[in-house]
């Protein structure tokens, strides 16, 4: 056939069926079992990942690209291939080297005689043989008709020659999020924190294996405490005691499954400031001639701004006369 045509056939690179989500709700964490792009070093792959190479329960994304799974399937479906090619529909065009013989023969006879030759290129000869005396011709004759044998050639089953079925690629590095450590507390940058705070985090292990559950004052890598989480998810705590108003403190944590150690993101808390004291007392101290019903007022102030509750006194015996809340830690607050 002078223009033979091939059947379709699959030219999808070697891939690995994963299903691609979409985060629609704010949030700092990546779930467990999300797999990335790294283009680090294998040495350099972050605490808490692992290479998607099949071991350490990853699948082997070695060499393959990721396909989205379709409505219905799981993911972990493999496929592809490096090279394809195509099977023919039909025979292409083609030729066979067939070697020509003309068929050409001859006879040997032993004669004994005289040979006449004659003009048209034949020859006659007259012999003797014992009591019988015969002749013998000879010539060139044409072909007579006969048969070739055409061997077979080729397959019996054409196809094209192998190509490359992979697109244009940059190569990196797949790895999958195992250990997570989420949801500090008290939260990066918080302040006002009381001087005996509880520092927690939310661990989750994708494989379950139990955690041990570190506190590091990052200050200067001392270790602070320990919890255990049993089944590798839930909230690790510990509790401080004893710091410092106004002061902010850096803290982390590793969490260790016995084969992996996945060391968490540094973060940092302010304790809670001392209000200022109050001021610009009203009456002013040591004023004469108020009045009988007198309104007291101070000004307050608190760093944190927090909500300030402000109680006044009577020094002469330490009772409560009233009290007054300054909403924002900032303003006047006064008693009649």
């Amino acid at each position: 056939v002078n223009n033979a045509t091939t059947l379709d056939t699959d030219n999808l690179p070697p891939y690995f069926k994963v299903a691609f989500i979409m985060n629609t709700v704010l949030s700092n964490a990546l779930p467990l079992g999300v797999i990335s792009m790294w283009g680090d070093s294998v040495a350099n792959i972050p605490s808490g990942w692992n290479q998607a190479n099949g071991t350490n329960n990853t699948p082997n994304l070695l060499n393959k690209f990721l396909k989205g799974v379709a409505t219905g399937e799981q993911p972990g479906i493999i496929g592809g291939s490096l090279t394809h090619n195509h099977s023919y529909t039909d025979v292409p065009l083609h030729s066979h080297n067939v070697l020509s013989d003309l068929m050409h023969h001859r006879h040997t006879m032993n004669v004994i005689g005289t040979t006449t030759t004659y003009s048209n290129g034949g020859s006659r000869m007259i012999y003797d043989s014992g009591s019988t005396t015969g002749t013998s011709d000879s010539s060139t004759p044409g072909s007579p008709a006969h048969n070739h044998n055409v061997n077979p050639t080729g397959d019996p089953n054409p196809y094209t020659s192998y190509e490359n079925s992979l697109p244009p690629y940059v190569k990196l590095i797949y790895i999958q999020k195992r250990l997570s450590i989420s949801n500090p507390s008290p939260e990066d940058g918080a302040t006002g924190i009381n001087y005996s705070p509880i520092l927690s985090v939310d661990v989750n292990d994708i494989d379950g294996d139990d955690l041990n559950v570190s506190f590091y004052n990052a200050s200067d890598h001392s270790l602070l405490d320990t919890d255990i989480i049993l089944g590798g998810i839930g909230t690790a705590s510990i509790s401080l005691s004893g710091l410092s108003s106004g002061t902010s403190y850096s803290w982390y944590v590793k969490s260790n499954d016995s084969s992996s150690i996945r060391r968490s993101d540094t973060w940092t808390f302010t304790t809670n400031h001392v209000p200022d004291d109050p001021m610009n007392p009203t009456p002013n101290d040591g004023a004469i001639g108020i009045s009988y019903s007198p309104t007291l007022s101070v000004d307050v102030f608190d760093d944190d701004e927090d909500d300030l509750n402000v109680s006044f006194y009577n020094a002469s015996d330490n009772s409560i006369i009233d009290a007054d809340i300054i909403t924002g830690g900032n303003g006047t607050a006064s008693v009649n």
